[in-house]
């Protein structure tokens, strides 16, 4: 499923927790690395984590696009 601001009234938000999720994903990753026995394995927790942190900041880009055309707008960052 693509997202619009046709299909989710709340896209910024939406964007934002998806880059939380990748960069949580990068620190576990890391995490990992540092657990890890085997040195190639480190390796793969390594680039596994830098790819993670690339998704991050591609979706902080796409959210300042969205930001800097006025699309969208923040409902809530805080769901309890």
């Amino acid at each position: 499923m693509i997202l619009t601001p046709e299909k989710n009234n709340d896209l910024l938000g939406t964007l934002v927790e998806f880059a939380y999720a990748e960069y949580w994903s990068a620190l576990e990753m890391l995490s990992a690395a540092k657990r890890a026995k085997s040195p190639k394995l480190k390796i793969g927790y390594i680039k596994h984590a830098l790819d993670e942190y690339r998704h991050t900041a591609l979706i902080f880009k796409v959210l300042s696009n969205q930001v800097e055309r006025g699309v969208g707008e923040f409902l809530s960052l805080i769901h309890i």
